[in-house]
């Protein structure tokens, strides 16, 4: 009996404390070059720098369209606003808020006419994070000028 419970032991010390297995980074999330931004039909580039580019120029010129004949209702000195925008993983793009949003009665006259302006543009394709060749949610900041 000795004997079995010597092999008992020793059979549970050798296979009964297995080793954790090495746990595996997760994916990089952080953004790169390689990474894809939104695609606006009208840019189709090569490049993703002149893509981006492409994209927010689009957007900065159709909200000054539409913001700048507000602009005698704004505050005094106000001549660029700032958006916090956002596009999801269907490519549609949505204003998050306007920075430095002190004056609450700019914010309610502007951001409504600003998510209308949004709402009309056709759907764009979606940021793509290579590395995981998945659509990814981008939000960035959008400077406007509402001076001509």
């Amino acid at each position: 009996m000795n004997f079995f419970s010597v092999f008992l032991l020793a059979f549970f010390l050798c296979f009964g404390c297995a080793k954790p297995k090495p746990k595996t980074p997760p994916p990089s999330i952080q953004w790169t070059d390689l990474d894809e931004p939104p695609l606006y039909s009208d840019c189709p580039q090569e490049d993703a720098l002149a893509n981006w580019t492409c994209f927010t120029q689009v957007l900065q010129d159709k909200l000054t369209d539409k913001l700048v004949p507000m602009a005698s209702s704004f505050p005094k000195g106000t001549d660029t606003l700032f958006f916090t925008l956002k596009v999801d993983t269907l490519g549609i793009v949505y204003v998050v808020g306007l920075q430095k949003e002190s004056d609450t009665l700019l914010s309610a006259l502007v951001l409504p006419e600003v998510s209308k302006t949004l709402a009309s543009l056709p759907p764009l394709q979606p940021a793509v994070k290579t590395n995981l060749e998945i659509p990814v949610e981008v939000r960035w900041s959008l400077a406007v000028s509402v001076t001509k």
